[in-house]
């Protein structure tokens, strides 16, 4: 062990660092949520669609993680002195694992929903999804399970809080069973530290999964109009990535940072995550992100353009008239009946291609 890491003033110096990070997590999960209530309140509260399976995930998402976090607020930041405070830090160390546990598989269902959805809800992207997903949960809940009482003494604790220290020097305690009482506490430190770093590995898998799914889908599928980014922001590509960018920033962590700080991005990853999933929700119910919504303003164009050769020319306003999937269709060419020429591609709006005697027809009964 290197000395150093934990001698008073260096320890001071680390839950300074991560007091830092805890503290800008909590800004960020609270300051985005007051920047989005609105949003919430529009798409959510007052929308039609209540209380779908999709509804409800978005606000098990949302408020697990905005009101899990306040009791780990108040203790990490708690600067008592009471005899059993070892046991209560310990306590709600478990207790912030869980909620992280809780959070990912609603994040993780979310993703799997949404990965399925922009694949034509395909059974084969839903099996693969749920496979690893299982697996990497069942993998990662061994480092949860780990009886962590006898890991640490007073001694570990910093003067406030409840932040604890993990060592990779416990590594070497697995070679000298011999002297069980000199290395027995960094031993299951490490154990333990290790647990913690496979679980994360797999979650990383995981977003690393759905990650590229999804940019392979947003480079390759019909964009309908909306720049490349746009369609990567919606379908949840950027948001993705990030979120594997934030979990490898955890498996890093054990490895280069000191003891005191190992895993200290766990918390942001998993409150980053949580954003990114709600502002996701939010973007799909967003009339500017959605496809209805261009095909829509498409169609207006098109109305503005419809001129009568009967001596005078007309426009329809899109505010009055809006027209049916049945009503309006078209080919591609400049059609004319009865007097009506038609100046732009119907099928762009829409997305179909029918025969040409479709279209007349269409517009003959307009005339």
């Amino acid at each position: 062990m290197n000395n150093n890491q934990r001698d008073p003033d260096s320890v001071q110096t680390q839950l300074f660092i991560y007091n830092c990070t805890l503290c800008a997590s909590f800004v960020i999960l609270y300051y985005d949520y007051f920047l989005t209530v609105q949003d919430e309140y529009d798409r959510y509260w007052l929308s039609a669609r209540k209380f779908t399976f999709g509804w409800t995930l978005f606000f098990i998402n949302r408020y697990v993680v905005i009101l899990g976090n306040i009791p780990v607020m108040y203790l990490y930041f708690w600067s008592g002195s009471e005899p059993d405070r070892l046991q209560r830090c310990l306590t709600i160390g478990d207790y912030h694992e869980f909620l992280i546990v809780v959070s990912q598989v609603v994040i993780g269902s979310i993703v799997i929903l949404r990965t399925r959805a922009i694949y034509g809800r395909s059974r084969r992207i839903l099996f693969l999804l749920v496979v690893v997903a299982v697996a990497v949960t069942a993998y990662g809940m061994r480092s949860i399970l780990l009886e962590k009482v006898d890991i640490y003494s007073k001694s570990d604790l910093t003067s406030s809080g409840c932040l604890l220290p993990l060592s990779n020097d416990g590594a070497r305690g697995m070679y000298f069973l011999s002297t069980p009482h000199y290395y027995d506490s960094l031993r299951l430190q490490f154990l333990f530290l290790l647990g913690l770093a496979e679980a994360w590995s797999g979650h990383v898998c995981f977003d690393s999964l759905v990650f590229f799914l999804t940019l392979y889908k947003s480079l390759t599928s019909k964009r309908a109009g909306f720049s490349i980014l746009t369609v990567m922001l919606r379908d949840g590509t950027i948001y993705f990535g990030v979120m594997v960018l934030a979990s490898i920033s955890v498996i890093l962590s054990f490895e280069l940072y000191p003891d005191y700080l190992k895993g200290m991005t766990s918390t942001a990853t998993n409150v980053l995550s949580s954003t990114m999933i709600s502002r996701l929700m939010l973007n799909l119910r967003d009339p500017l992100l959605s496809t209805e919504h261009d095909a829509r303003q498409r169609e207006e164009i098109i109305l503005s353009n419809l001129v009568f050769e009967a001596g005078a020319a007309a426009s329809t306003s899109p505010s009055n008239k809006s027209l049916s999937d049945e009503e309006w269709t078209g080919s591609g060419d400049i059609h004319s009946t009865g007097g009506i020429y038609i100046l732009e591609d119907l099928s762009m709006a829409r997305g179909t291609h029918p025969n040409k005697a479709d279209t007349f027809q269409s517009v003959e009964q307009l005339v």
